[in-house]
């Protein structure tokens, strides 16, 4: 595995999958069979979280702040989502749980967070307007100390 594994694996007895995340910043696919390497994918952060298997899909957290949706069999993505959008970025340390169509998680940020897992779009993070609201208030204070500057030129 490269490193330390403190997610629990997940078995597949339809396909013959385990898929286990690693501190090595991947999701790795093995034959439960005789532990031949299948696919791993690599994220941005360590997997701690324990894979959920549903339909043709593999579904998990990284500490990166990413929830990754991968096809089973080939580990290719089919969807991440960061809530954080990067600049408020949060672990994600739960498994997920999925529900019908509907995956839940939560990240360290204290949100439980609900993708729709059949329609594979994602939803604006509150986040989003915290960052707009940031960029608003930049750019008054410089639009300010500009203001600023030119009236003590004069």
């Amino acid at each position: 595995m490269g490193n330390k594994v403190n997610s629990s694996a997940s078995l597949d007895l339809r396909n013959n999958n385990l898929y286990v995340g690693s501190d090595s910043d991947n999701l790795t696919c093995l034959d439960n069979r005789d532990g031949t390497f299948k696919w791993a994918y690599k994220t941005g952060g360590d997997v701690r979280t324990t894979p959920a298997i549903y339909e043709d899909k593999v579904v998990f957290g990284s500490n990166d702040g990413t929830q990754y949706i991968l096809n089973k069999y080939t580990g290719n993505p089919e969807l991440t989502y960061n809530p954080g959008t990067y600049l408020f970025n949060s672990p994600i340390t739960s498994s997920s749980v999925v529900y019908g169509d509907v995956i839940f998680f939560a990240g360290n940020d204290g949100y439980l967070y609900s993708l729709d897992g059949d329609k594979l779009n994602t939803p604006i993070s509150v986040f989003v307007y915290y960052i707009i609201i940031v960029i608003i208030v930049v750019l008054a204070v410089i639009i300010g100390l500009i203001t600023f500057i030119k009236r003590r030129r004069k």
